[in-house]
């Protein structure tokens, strides 16, 4: 390659590295798209399950909100009674914010 001019430093420009060209290379496992997808599937249901495992603290709250005695049913709706009273603070503080400057 020639006669390529060097790109542009002005003062109120966009930056630099947004308007210059590059190449990534990605490097995957798997010699085959099944190979990868197979690959990538473990490896993402390994978080999921390491996501959904059952942590002391969750068993501890649960036993607090049902009886021993309590049918599958009745465990299932004071579960999920108490699930619904939690308050999404991500969620609500956004909103909050949102509505906040709407008002102004």
């Amino acid at each position: 390659m020639s006669d390529i001019p060097p790109l542009p430093s002005e003062k109120w420009a966009p930056p630099v590295e947004s308007q210059r060209y590059e190449v990534r290379f990605y490097f995957a496992p798997g010699s085959s798209a099944s190979q990868y997808w197979t690959t990538q599937a473990n490896y993402w249901l390994k978080d999921v399950n390491h996501f959904a495992d059952v942590s002391g603290t969750i068993k501890a709250a649960a036993a607090s909100l049902v009886a021993p005695g309590d049918s599958d049913i009745d465990k299932a709706k004071k579960l999920y009674a108490a699930v619904q009273g939690l308050d999404n603070t991500d969620f609500t503080g956004r909103r909050a914010k949102r509505n906040a400057r709407r008002k102004d």
